[in-house]
């Protein structure tokens, strides 16, 4: 059983409680984890599993006890879902709601109906639908005309039609958003409501889905006669209501979402059309964890009882993205059996597959959700990161920019820095946020130096009875003698490492020579002989080596993601300054979408490259370090791409930005593992496995 004392334990320590508790009782939980067809059969399931979570006092972690709850944030309930999932229990779909409709319970309800209404809704004795949407207003709520108005006895009387409400066939209360001011008020003129369905004048009449669920519904009211103490806030607030709950509605549900795919990924790898779709897996998963890694980010700003505002937008924009990428990935693995229903689970597959068309419409269409980010970034002028006021990040990566200004080497600036010492092979939060930093401004400045290169080789350094620094790493050879792209060289290079099968060999730098340059980003990358140069054979430890590989390919992806960060920016403040038949090209949708699509990209790699150095530092396996960098690679030429259409033809030329940013993003993605090799080893480990790798949990691994 669990307890305030439960509730209180480091997220860690309370996921290894959970994962207890469901280990014991495994077999009496087997009727949980049936999957069942019947709809409103597997809402009885998902009720039945939700009142023993909250008996037994996990379905209260995480709540306050205002909300009958036990204590804990919102990362307790995340890592609850997370475990559900990892043990095999399908998606308790219908309580999705508690995750925002709780929140709004605690912050604007009176105590009274607080009371009323959020325990019982925590253990699934209440079950609700948001009435928001209407046929004349779906994403403009602000223009809504449902009528909840006041009589002589102090009480609201309702009148309107809600449409696309989910889950109103099974729900016993609605969270309704009715208009109480003037039309003219728009969002000042909303107030929010609790109302039993049951009540005379509600007519609930299910919508069918094109899969045939009946989970939307139209819902009339007709004279409700509702108390004023069923009020949720002030008149007139319930436009924050609306709002607070879609915030948290952005955050909670792309990690629900990811929790909910990950298991059917693994299935579709299992099958046979899987075979030769490796890439396409890998690149399914690489967007599931970047989504999580993103989702986790918001919930932290939640759990800290701050709203995230335009983050919650990107939170959507990324689960639509990653959802319906799978669900494509899907459809070619099973096709034709898919659409023709030979294939097992086809009705399934089919419902989901369905469902995923319509991501980009409900709780929030797409195209709205790019318009919200871009005002952001237009009205800044300039890229937003999310993490400005973390004081000790802005101090570490002023640091390393003022050390890069000021010696105007960089060879110079890692040592004036001490960089090698403590950031190169990072043991703590310190060293892994000025590793991030290098690497960040070193794309972004466009710079060389033999920072990459030594972390990468930093394996073979003792054998070698070299620095780190001095060290250049051969990344490919084109066939001829001894003839390779080395990253890292320069004229202060001493020692060159090509390696080999469970082997290596090492070149004296001062025996080879270099070629004219042949990779788009010379500086980055050099062509190098070793022809007539004595190799020396070099052993390492293959797991120590191993570890190399992962840091240098979480050091590239930092690196891309700086340069896609200072393209975002170039073009945000392009699109502010260029005119275009009179107006600045940033008023123009298409070029906002452009920009936000960008912005979505980059703060999924951001994310994901943050969790990756902090799981690599704890000592944690590869696997995230090579979706980071999948993922950067495919994100940062995206942003490239969007950036050179915003550009135009000025961005085409020499003397611009973007070629050598882009150029700097293509030859980074080249490295250590192209994106699509990657993606084919990570796709085709789940297929041998049967796991796809979680990436990261609702913990950070490092405190």
């Amino acid at each position: 059983m669990a307890d305030a004392a439960t509730a209180a334990l480091p997220l860690d320590a309370f996921a290894s409680a959970f994962r207890a508790w469901l280990d014991e009782r495994a077999s009496a939980h087997a009727r949980h984890r049936r999957v069942l067809e019947d709809v409103d059969a597997r809402v009885a399931q998902a009720r039945a599993l939700q009142r023993e979570l909250f008996d037994a006092g996990w379905a209260r972690c995480g709540w306050s006890p205002a909300c009958g709850g036990l204590g804990g944030d919102i990362l307790h309930r995340a890592v609850v879902i997370d475990l559900l999932e990892e043990a095999g229990y399908p998606p308790r779909f219908v309580f999705e709601h508690l995750e925002v409709l709780i929140p709004a319970f605690e912050r604007f309800a009176s105590p009274a109906l607080r009371e009323r209404l959020a325990a019982p809704t925590l253990r699934g004795d209440l079950l609700w639908c948001q009435g928001f949407s209407e046929p004349t207003a779906g994403s403009d709520l602000a223009a809504l005309r449902t009528r909840a108005a006041r009589d002589a006895r102090g009480d609201y009387v309702v009148d309107g039609h809600k449409i696309w409400t989910s889950w109103a066939k099974w729900a016993s209360h609605v969270l309704l958003l009715a208009r109480t001011g003037a039309p003219e008020d728009r969002h000042r003129g909303l107030s929010a409501f609790a109302i039993p369905l049951d009540e005379p004048g509600i007519d609930v009449r299910p919508i069918e889905h094109p899969n045939g669920s009946p989970e939307l519904a139209e819902v009339f009211f007709d004279g409700v006669r509702v108390g004023a103490e069923q009020r949720i806030g002030a008149e007139g607030e319930g436009w924050a209501v609306a709002m607070h709950i879609l915030a948290g509605e952005r955050g909670s549900y792309a990690w629900i979402r990811s929790c909910e795919i990950l298991p059917r990924l693994e299935a579709l790898a299992a099958r046979p059309g899987a075979r030769g779709r490796e890439a396409d897996l890998g690149d399914a998963l690489a967007r599931l964890v970047a989504l999580r890694c993103r989702s986790r980010a918001v919930m932290e700003t939640l759990a800290r009882g701050e709203q995230p505002g335009p983050e919650a937008s990107v939170s959507k924009v990324a689960v639509i993205d990653a959802e319906q990428r799978f669900y494509d990935v899907a459809r070619e693995v099973l096709s034709p059996g898919l659409d023709l229903g030979e294939i097992d689970e086809a009705a399934r597959w089919q419902e989901q597959y369905e469902y995923s068309r319509a991501a980009s419409v409900y709780g929030g269409a797409r195209p709205i959700q790019l318009n919200v980010i871009a005002k952001l970034l237009v009205s800044r002028g300039g890229f937003v990161d999310p993490r400005a006021n973390d004081d000790e990040l802005a101090a570490v990566r002023a640091s390393v920019s003022d050390a890069l200004d000021k010696a105007g080497d960089a060879r110079a600036a890692l040592d004036g820095l001490d960089w090698w010492a403590f950031a190169a092979r990072p043991q703590d939060a310190l060293g892994a946020a000025a590793f991030a930093a290098w690497f960040e401004r070193e794309g972004a400045a466009g710079v060389a130096s033999p920072a990459l290169a030594g972390v990468r080789a930093s394996a073979y350094a003792d054998a070698l009875g070299a620095d780190a620094a001095d060290l250049a790493f051969a990344v490919a050879s084109d066939g001829a003698p001894d003839a390779v792209a080395a990253l890292g060289w320069d004229a202060r290079t001493r020692h060159l490492v090509v390696p080999g099968a469970g082997s290596a060999r090492g070149f004296d730098a001062r025996e080879c020579a270099p070629h004219a340059p042949a990779a788009v980003d010379a500086a980055l990358v050099a062509r190098v002989s070793g022809a007539g140069a004595r190799a020396r054979g070099v052993e390492v430890d293959a797991g120590g080596d191993a570890r190399a590989l992962a840091l240098a390919r979480i050091g590239a992806a930092h690196a891309m993601l700086g340069a896609a960060k200072e393209l975002l920016s170039l073009a945000i403040a392009h699109a502010n300054e260029r005119q275009q038949f009179g107006q600045p090209l940033a008023s123009f949708q298409a070029v906002q979408h452009l920009l936000s699509e960008s912005y979505v990209d980059v703060s999924g790699t951001d994310e994901l490259c943050r969790s990756a150095i902090e799981q690599w530092t704890a000592g944690d396996d590869a696997q995230l370090a090579a979706i980071a960098k999948a993922f950067a690679g495919r994100a940062g030429l995206a942003v490239a791409q969007r950036a050179l259409q915003c550009f135009g033809a000025i961005g085409f030329t020499r003397e611009h930005a973007h070629p050598r940013l882009a150029r700097r993003i293509h030859v980074l993605d080249a490295v250590l593992g192209s994106r699509f090799a990657l993606e084919a080893e990570l796709g085709a480990a789940i297929a041998r496995s049967g796991r796809a790798p979680r990436g990261i949990r609702a913990w950070r691994a490092l405190a």
